[in-house]
């Protein structure tokens, strides 16, 4: 990989909302659990909150939802999960490819992880709604605790999704129009089970330590499968190459 992606940030919180500020209400985000409620005696309505780790107060509007507690407990210096945070590791990591062991320092990256997540989804062709699993939130909430509160929603990840594809693409042009060696196109055509013709366009190149590589440049639907078609859109996929 280049340079670090920057992913969105989330603009809402995924744990839903604050709907109802009448004492003793049930309120469904977590994010009420770190808070202790501060009632007004008229009212009889819940006008603040206090923090349980460092005593701040904030405003308990219904209107805010959730996203003001979520943003103090990211930044409460006092709250368990920051302190966790800031220490790194040490681990016996396994790499899945070589098999081998390496001891290594670990801590927690909010924006790495949703990253990694984002790569999952595309090589494991998961559909973006995943996050939103119960399967999938009870695995976070034991693999990795820290990254609960942090979990994007189906829109999100489809934007980081589309972020990471962006990113890849620009990296391979920069990598074709640097090779010295010829770029060779081959192409594969197949009609589905629903009658629609596709055409993968496939380039292939050595790079500069004799080492031959081959990446999927474009998939596309097409009219039909015909000389004529077949050159209208390889050369329209070239073009789109620059």
């Amino acid at each position: 990989m280049g340079d670090p992606i920057d992913l969105e940030e989330e603009s809402n919180a995924s744990f839903g909302s604050a709907s109802h500020t009448k004492a003793g209400a049930k309120r469904k985000s977590i994010y009420w659990g770190h808070f202790e409620d501060i009632i007004n005696p008229t009212s009889k309505k819940i006008e603040k909150v206090k923090c349980k780790y460092c005593g701040k107060v904030l405003s308990a509007n219904p209107n805010s939802g959730t996203s003001t507690l979520k943003k103090h407990l990211q930044s409460c210096n006092k709250y368990p999960q920051n302190v966790d945070q800031k220490q790194k590791k040490i681990f016996f990591v396994k790499d899945p490819h070589t098999e081998s062991v390496t001891l290594s320092n670990w801590s927690y990256d909010a924006e790495a992880t949703r990253l990694a997540l984002a790569k999952m989804i595309i090589i494991d062709e998961h559909p973006f709604s995943v996050v939103e699993k119960e399967g999938f939130k009870t695995f976070v909430s034991v693999a990795c605790p820290q990254f609960v509160g942090d979990v994007p929603s189906r829109f999100t990840v489809a934007r980081d999704c589309k972020k990471l594809y962006l990113c890849e693409r620009d990296a391979l042009k920069m990598t074709l129009k640097g090779l010295k060696s010829r770029i060779a196109l081959t192409t594969d055509c197949w009609t589905s089970i629903q009658n629609l013709n596709y055409l993968c366009l496939t380039a292939h190149f050595i790079d500069d330590e004799w080492n031959l590589h081959k990446r999927i440049l474009n998939s596309r639907l097409m009219d039909s499968h015909k000389g004529k078609e077949i050159e209208k859109v390889v050369e329209g996929c070239v073009i789109d190459w620059g």
